[in-house]
């Protein structure tokens, strides 16, 4: 089971809100180098970014291949397709999706909501809109409704974010979202999308990255706690990815599969 497991990372260069964010550098290091190493702690052997076929992206494959990490090139806009050919060509059943902007997700978790998917018979898992914050979570899936998305989904919305159509559809497809039973000591946002995003993830990185690659969201938070001025560097997209997306996806998730 472990041979046919995959965590697939999306990313691109050409960001429209910070252009080039995840070949930002803390401590000479790229924000993507960073989420590589410390998603090599989940230890499977199909860890791939996923990138577009854009010259701009060939920084990209350069990176990936110096951190030997295996490098797929696909469409810019259809990530869903990306996706699809991705899992088809590496021969992945189980897919693990990570986003390139999310550089401080807790391997904790992502190996909570695996255990949790090789145990059950769901489609799709997640562990979205729940206590974690912005930039910790992710999506898990089989397969065989990654291929029925690509065959079935017509709206750009569903092909640019490759799920949607699995999670607006719990009459096709069995899914869950996995609540952490964890209160946050503080609310932040720790996904990478503006400069003042940036300046805080810098801030943590610098603190902790140098003595321990793997720090978690636990260190995180109680630095943050301690230090409650930082919190206010991004505090304006505090809700953003809650307006743009996760509200949407609560409706279809907290309905029950037939």
């Amino acid at each position: 089971m472990k041979n046919s497991v995959g965590c697939i990372i999306q990313a691109r260069s050409d960001s429209k809100r910070l252009p080039g964010k995840i070949l930002y550098k803390i401590n000479n290091i790229t924000i993507l180098e960073i989420l590589i190493n410390r998603l090599k702690k989940l230890r499977i052997k199909k860890l791939i970014v996923a990138t577009t076929k854009k010259k701009i992206d060939d920084k990209i494959e350069k990176i990936s291949l110096k951190n030997k990490i295996s490098i797929f090139r696909g469409d810019e806009k259809n990530v869903l397709k990306r996706y699809y050919y991705c899992a088809k060509k590496n021969k992945i059943k189980t897919i693990i999706r990570i986003t390139s902007d999310c550089p401080l997700i807790d391997i904790k978790y992502v190996r909570k909501l695996l255990g949790f998917f090789l145990k059950n018979k769901y489609d799709y898992v997640s562990n979205i809109n729940n206590f974690l914050p912005d930039g910790m979570s992710c999506e898990i899936f089989n397969y065989k409704s990654l291929e029925k998305s690509f065959f079935e989904a017509k709206k750009k919305f569903d092909k640019e974010h490759v799920t949607p159509y699995i999670w607006k559809n719990p009459q096709i497809f069995k899914i869950f979202n996995l609540k952490i039973k964890k209160k946050p000591k503080i609310r932040a946002r720790l996904t990478l999308d503006y400069i003042e995003d940036f300046n805080l993830i810098e801030i943590i990185v610098k603190k902790f990255y140098k003595k321990n690659k793997y720090f978690s969201l636990s260190r995180i938070e109680n630095f943050l706690y301690k230090n409650k001025k930082y919190l206010n560097l991004n505090r304006k997209y505090l809700n953003l990815q809650k307006k743009l997306y996760h509200n949407k996806r609560s409706l279809y998730l907290n309905k029950k599969a037939n």
